[in-house]
């Protein structure tokens, strides 16, 4: 009997680990064929649905953005005691004209609670319902902007908001509570108004010292200034 050279034995052993590798495979995939199919499925699933999901968040932001400009066309919209001047988009009355962007507000938030506009819409409702005299309509959606949107760049507007709502309807504790922090509206355009009102608030509630001590800042810093006089002011009356 002829010797099998060792090169040659090599050979043999790795054709058969090829063959028995085949095998195997075509084993595991006859046994699992039906797993195979679902994994295929789940993954065309997946590449399909990506693309559609996005496209239809991207619409939805589209659509969202649209109502949302059409409620602020709506509040900026002038009233005109005058029927015949409805065809030219006027508002016959401001009751006429705030419910009409609260309905599109709330569209937006209904519709679109996803979207990138729901804050604003939110604010805007909240806005609208104080506008409009409705004022614990405009907290509850004060406060739902608070809780949901808290990292916004419009939380301090919210939080104003809120403020004037609860001063509004006699709640001066509540009001003190949103306006307490005023490191919040440092960058806003109203942060002395809010101050004011702060101020306003202790008197209500008989802690004067706190308000003397928010009215002298005022004074001192805004000096030259209308909100330095209407603080100067409100000094004198404490003092009496």
């Amino acid at each position: 009997m002829d010797k099998i050279k060792h090169k040659d034995a090599i050979k043999m052993i790795k054709r058969n680990d090829f063959a028995e590798l085949v095998s195997n495979i075509g084993k595991y995939a006859s046994k699992n064929t039906e797993n195979l199919i679902i994994t295929a499925v789940i993954a065309v699933i997946i590449i399909v649905a990506i693309p559609v999901i996005m496209n239809f968040k991207k619409t939805n932001e589209v659509k969202a953005e649209r109502l949302l400009s059409e409620a602020n066309f709506y509040i900026n919209r002038p009233v005109v005691e005058d029927s015949n001047m409805t065809m030219y988009g006027f508002f016959r009355s401001k009751k006429e004209k705030y419910e009409k962007a609260i309905q599109t507000y709330l569209e937006v938030i209904s519709k679109y609670k996803g979207t990138s506009q729901a804050p604003a819409a939110y604010l805007g409702a909240a806005n609208a319902y104080y506008n409009n005299g409705m004022y614990k309509e405009a907290i509850e959606y004060f406060d739902t902007f608070i809780q949901k949107y808290k990292g916004s760049v419009l939380y301090p507007e919210a939080l104003s908001g809120r403020g004037y709502a609860s001063y509004q309807t006699g709640n001066y504790q509540e009001a003190v509570n949103a306006w307490q922090d005023t490191k919040v509206f440092e960058k806003s355009s109203n942060s002395t108004d809010v101050k004011l009102k702060l101020a306003d608030c202790y008197v209500k509630l008989n802690n004067k010292q706190k308000a003397l001590d928010i009215y002298t800042k005022i004074a001192e810093e805004k000096k030259g200034t209308l909100w330095a006089s209407v603080a100067a002011e409100k000094l004198k009356e404490i003092k009496l």
